[in-house]
Formats: structure tokens, sequence, C-alpha cells
């Protein structure tokens, strides 16, 4: 996380981050990390179990579903069926909205 902010800051300069409150984002290690920076990071936390303001987490629950359903052999047939989805969005569930889909395959092409 900390490298994530340090290369943000370098090239956008000042920025307010949204997160949720998972604990990397909130260790001391970060915290000391905002504070060199003198007021130009700020960090925001969602509230607790707030899916609706963190619509990411919807498609992320939809993809686990998806993966932990399937039965695999070997890691690497797991490895195959997530590389599926992220790649060309073959295999995943037809009840993944369209706007999410696009976002997971842009991700994958980034």
């Amino acid at each position: 996380m900390i490298d994530f902010v340090r290369s943000i800051r370098e090239k956008y300069g000042k920025f307010l981050q949204v997160m949720d409150n998972a604990s990397c984002h909130k260790s001391r290690a970060l915290v000391r990390e905002i504070e060199t920076y003198g007021g130009d990071i700020r960090l925001e936390y969602l509230p607790a179990y707030s899916r609706d303001l963190n619509p990411v987490e919807m498609v992320w629950k939809k993809f686990k579903k998806y993966i932990a359903n399937g039965i695999y052999q070997r890691v690497n047939d797991m490895t195959k069926a997530i590389d599926a989805i992220l790649r060309d969005g073959t295999v995943a569930p037809p009840s993944l909205p369209g706007y999410a889909l696009r976002a997971v395959k842009s991700a994958a092409t980034a």
C-alpha cells in the first residue's frame, strides 16, 4: 500500500484516496507515510460493510463464487479458469453486469 501511495503521489501530486477498512489500509506504517506528505494526501474510509458504496466488491463476490464452485485438479487448472475470465469473459457468470465485465477485461489488459 505504501508503494502504491508513493507512486500515485509521484504521478499526481496531491490526491484523495477513498478506501475500505482493510487492515493494510490503516496500518501505522501507512499512516506515518501519509503524514510525511504534509496534507498533500488525504485518506477517507468507507463505512464498514458498505458494499453499496464500493461496487467492485459485488464484482469480486461473483468472481469468487464462480471460481469457488469449480473443481480443479491442480492449481494450474484454477489459474487457467481465472485467466479465461480476465482475458475474454467467456466463462463469466451470466449475471455479471456488463459494466463490471468490461471493467474486469479492462483491468486484465492494463
